[in-house]
């Protein structure tokens, strides 16, 4: 809190001084009469100065998208009776995993009332149906248009379906034989043995067959962001996007 005392007349001169970011100045400007008695102020002026924040945190949802590396097996039942061959489920190649997410922004002040803001973000995708409980952490760069809506890519941590250990040593072993029989010029058909395939004695699932692994991968989607304060009437119109 700084206070300046002046007669009508007169001037106040100061030196310039700084406020830093977060933080409150009071001024307090008293003129007093002009035959300058100590006591007797004829007007007093109070000007609070409050700096603006060096930036703070957005949050905002999107829809993320990266290739899908899911395994899905089947069982099938073969010639035999009570046994099932593990089959893996075609997929195509060009097929997506898609994920809504939530994302975390530092805006910076200098950027808030720029049209385009940029800088890194972190977020987390929360899938929903049969792949709900399998969580993604996601880290990259978003490009936003007056802080509402933008574009994000970067690299995540997503947990995929894989071939359960026990059922893909047995999926390597079917192959090696296969190849072995192949190289003594067998028929593997013959043997009831397949390249690709394991034999089970049960009828088996893709949810029985499979667990979940963490890998990484790239992801890109789109972003925007809900103020819910002006959603329900509590928000103020600023042109910066605040």
């Amino acid at each position: 809190k700084k206070t300046y005392t002046s007669t009508s007349a007169t001037k106040i001169k100061s030196n310039p001084f700084i406020v830093q970011a977060e933080s409150i100045l009071t001024l307090i400007v008293n003129r007093r009469t002009e035959d300058n008695e100590s006591d007797s102020i004829e007007k007093k002026w109070e000007i609070v100065i409050i700096s603006a924040a060096q930036g703070k945190w957005q949050t905002t949802f999107g829809w993320m998208f990266t290739a899908n590396r899911d395994e899905d097996y089947f069982t099938e039942p073969t010639d035999e009776n009570g046994k099932f061959r593990i089959v893996p489920q075609k997929r195509s190649r060009n097929s997506l995993t898609s994920l809504p997410s939530i994302f975390w922004h530092w805006l910076p002040d200098k950027q808030a009332s720029r049209r385009w803001q940029d800088g890194p973000t972190m977020g987390i995708g929360i899938p929903i149906g049969e792949d709900a409980g399998r969580f993604a952490v996601f880290g990259g760069y978003a490009v936003r248009y007056r802080q509402n809506i933008g574009v994000v890519a970067g690299v995540g941590v997503y947990s995929r379906r894989v071939l359960k250990g026990r059922y893909r040593a047995m999926m390597m072993n079917a192959n090696k034989n296969a190849a072995m029989m192949n190289t003594n010029g067998m028929d593997a058909a013959m043997m009831n043995m397949d390249r690709n395939s394991a034999v089970v004695t049960s009828d088996l699932e893709s949810s029985q067959l499979t667990e979940n692994a963490n890998h990484f991968m790239f992801f890109a989607g789109v972003t925007f962001r809900v103020n819910f304060a002006k959603l329900f009437g509590q928000g103020n119109d600023d042109p910066s996007g605040e």
